[in-house]
């Protein structure tokens, strides 16, 4: 009977847990910026987002920092170039499309430090 209950129980807690991997909430740069450094990153946006939303804060001291935001088609949807010394928010709303999207940043003798965030 105990064995019972047992496998019972053990086969609720698998039919109950979910086997899916959370996906991140965002996608972007938590980070220091150096003289000539990049970064690119990319987000997959299915069919049902409606917008994509581009958050957060740069500050640069000395050079200079481009942003840029490109949809799936890979036309240029946002960009920036902070020159120093200066600080920017950032809170930009897009429409949606499906496909790959591509949040690149190029520093051109920047230094200082951002965090960029891209959601759906």
């Amino acid at each position: 009977m105990k064995t019972l209950l047992l496998s019972l129980a053990t086969l609720l807690v698998l039919l109950t847990s979910s086997c899916e991997k959370d996906q991140p909430v965002s996608y972007g740069f938590s980070c220091p910026v150096d003289n000539h450094s990049k970064g690119l990153t990319v987000m997959a946006v299915d069919s049902r987002a409606e917008s994509v939303f581009l958050e957060g804060n740069i500050s640069v001291h000395s050079g200079a920092l481009e942003i840029f935001l490109y949809n799936p088609q890979g036309e240029v949807v946002y960009t920036n170039c902070i020159i120093a010394p200066d600080q920017l928010n950032i809170m930009e709303v897009i429409p949606a499309q499906p496909g790959f999207w591509k949040l690149k940043y190029i520093s051109t003798g920047g230094i200082g430090s951002m965090d960029l965030q891209m959601k759906k």
